[in-house]
């Protein structure tokens, strides 16, 4: 029967969870894998030369989101950074 749903008790993917919980967790960077310094430097300097090289070959548009990562990486990273929150809460 066209319409019907073949398994009534299983829930609809993404069920109780809103799209902007669903994009603000994509975007969190606040992981334990995080909480070295080296690490977040690393991602910021990696992101950030990324984005100058595709400048200097020519893609502006593929400069323009590394850039934007590496800038909002500095600012979660650097500006914002709070060690409590990279804390590891499930163990």
């Amino acid at each position: 029967m066209p319409g019907s749903r073949p398994f009534i008790d299983e829930p609809e993917i993404g069920a109780g969870l809103s799209t902007e919980g669903q994009m603000m967790k994509f975007f969190d960077v606040r992981l334990p894998f995080f909480l070295p310094f080296w690490r977040r430097a690393a991602t910021v300097v990696v992101a950030g030369g990324w984005a100058v090289v595709e400048l200097v070959t020519g893609s502006p548009g593929w400069a323009i989101l590394f850039g934007s990562l590496a800038a909002y990486c500095a600012y979660q990273f650097f500006i914002v950074f709070n060690p409590d929150d990279y804390k590891d809460t499930k163990a």
